[in-house]
């Protein structure tokens, strides 16, 4: 989601504090407050097809690169406006969070990534008026709330192993560069300033 408002009352940038922080919060404390070990536990953190679009072009990499704890910092930083690029890195984040969990090999916790496909919603609101012209296209290949949903709820129940994702229902390669050691590294370093107390 890309508010239209692009800070919070913490003066925090809205679209990572909606899209990335709160769900960085709330799995950070779902896992440390695990009372029953035994009972699995099991993540799903919700992409975008972006993930592969931003990582897949050298530009893309020279304005965010994961690997680079500066360019978490960076894409922190509140902004004067909400646009493509922090909800992009705001969807690589939830791929980094979900490999970063699953790479800890905790007892029956899991974290699957779901590109649930194109929905519209009201985010396509917030676009500019040519790429809203692109999606009013594009309507044929956009995926139903219905069919969306049940991508969610294929990956809430098949969990999938580090660097895979659900692309719709297909199961995809993450790029690398998203589940790289050092990705998860720079990501969890700049992250743990948001572990709730």
């Amino acid at each position: 989601m890309m508010p239209k408002r692009a800070r919070t009352a913490e003066d925090r940038d809205a679209t990572m504090m909606t899209n990335l922080i709160s769900s960085y919060m709330i799995a950070q404390k779902l896992i440390e407050s695990r009372r029953e070990l035994h009972r699995p536990l099991h993540l799903v953190f919700t992409t975008s097809i972006l993930v592969k679009f931003h990582c897949a072009t050298p530009f893309g990499l020279r304005v965010f690169n994961p690997q680079i704890a500066n360019d978490w910092e960076k894409a922190l930083m509140p902004s004067d406006v909400s646009g493509p690029l922090k909800y992009a890195i705001s969807k690589i984040g939830l791929a980094t969070l979900s490999s970063s969990i699953s790479q800890r090999h905790l007892p029956n916790v899991t974290a699957t990534a779901v590109h649930p496909g194109t929905v519209y919603t009201n985010i396509m609101s917030n676009l500019p008026s040519r790429q809203q012209l692109y999606i009013r296209l594009a309507r044929p290949f956009i995926t139903s709330i219905g069919d969306a949903g049940a991508n969610l709820a294929r990956a809430a129940t098949q969990p999938l192993p580090v660097g895979k994702y659900y692309q719709s229902d297909c199961v995809k390669k993450l790029p690398d560069v998203v589940f790289h050691e050092k990705s998860i590294q720079a990501f969890d370093e700049v992250f743990q300033q948001f572990k709730i107390k």
